[in-house]
């Protein structure tokens, strides 16, 4: 591995920018390392306290990402599904 093409180190200064994290409340052990490494990633780039929305699951992700990009200048989504641990969407809307 030579390391061509490699993102150089300079570190970006958000500290202008608004960030809002959208994450959901399924396997919550996991979502909240997520939500704590997003956070300390903001951080490095200057950018403290981004807001975090909590939604039901990943279906709502995108609709909440929208709103949310209409008042923030960078939108990140974090969700965990796991095979045999998230029940599939047919099933859901199978027993409403």
């Amino acid at each position: 591995m030579s390391g061509a093409g490699s993102p150089g180190a300079a570190v970006v200064d958000a500290s202008g920018l608004s960030l809002a994290i959208a994450v959901t409340r399924w396997h919550r052990e996991i979502t909240d390392a997520l939500v704590a490494r997003g956070t300390a990633a903001a951080n490095r780039v200057r950018r403290a306290d981004p807001v975090v929305v909590r939604v039901a699951g990943a279906i709502e992700l995108p609709v909440v990402a929208a709103e949310l990009a209409r008042h923030h200048d960078a939108v990140a989504c974090l969700g965990v599904v796991i095979r045999g641990g998230t029940p599939p969407p047919s099933s859901m809307s199978a027993t409403r």
